[in-house]
């Protein structure tokens, strides 16, 4: 069927599409989008059944299924309880210190020039067909990389590792939403499932930020502009 459906010769080897070497692409060589193509239409073939007739109903199931397996492939992994370096320190100063070294974790690893949102670069690039407007995607993506591993080094008083927990796996979150929008040109459906939950990890960062500061107000913690602390307090203004 792949071939029947470019048109070539099911029955002859095609040297074009042998790429640039005497040896064809392997399975692990394709991009997800081209697995994607395979499996959908490898389904589409089987569900066919004996008439080769499939109702709308039958082809929207199809292709539900399919994107829903690819999503849960391409699923981030996730930090747990057992990742970070948690401490039994419930003191005001611990909560403090730690509240300061993860807002500095923010802080030294931003870009040092004014960026776009990434959704807007990658809108941008899009709307002209211009791989080079997604340049500015690689130091955001980098910036949320230095991030995260800063913030792995960081001792978390136990009150709060919950909090903690949201904030960094927002960041690992957004961080690989980032490196599917730098393929856009090349894997576009990595892309795509990215995109659709985007949105969703911003949404979980801002989240995780609130209640982090709720935490931190509880204790009667206040940061001057120049702390680090004081990044938990940047919604709230």
């Amino acid at each position: 069927w792949q071939e029947e459906l470019v048109g070539s010769n099911p029955l002859q080897i095609e040297p074009e599409l042998l790429g640039s070497t005497t040896e064809a692409v392997t399975p692990s060589e394709r991009t997800a989008t081209e697995k994607f193509a395979i499996e959908f239409f490898d389904g589409l073939v089987r569900a066919r059944g004996e008439d080769g007739i499939l109702d709308e109903v039958e082809k929207k199931n199809l292709l539900l299924k399919t994107v829903r397996a690819f999503t849960a492939q391409n699923e981030t992994k996730l930090l747990t309880r057992a990742d970070i370096l948690a401490t039994n320190d419930a003191s005001s100063e611990a909560l403090r210190a730690y509240a300061n070294a993860m807002g500095r974790a923010v802080t030294d690893n931003s870009p040092k020039i004014t960026l776009p949102n990434e959704a807007v670069i990658l809108k941008r690039a899009v709307d002209a067909d211009d791989p080079t407007l997604l340049k500015d995607l690689t130091l955001i993506h980098d910036a949320y990389s230095g991030v995260v591993k800063d913030m792995a080094d960081i001792r978390v008083p136990e009150s709060v590792t919950t909090e903690h927990l949201i904030i960094v796996n927002s960041f690992v979150a957004i961080r690989d939403d980032i490196a599917a929008m730098q393929r856009v040109f090349e894997d576009s459906l990595i892309t795509y499932i990215r995109m659709k939950r985007y949105e969703d990890d911003v949404r979980g960062l801002a989240k995780g930020i609130a209640r982090m500061r709720i935490a931190l107000e509880k204790r009667d913690l206040v940061f001057d502009r120049g702390e680090g602390g004081s990044f938990f307090y940047i919604l709230k203004q």
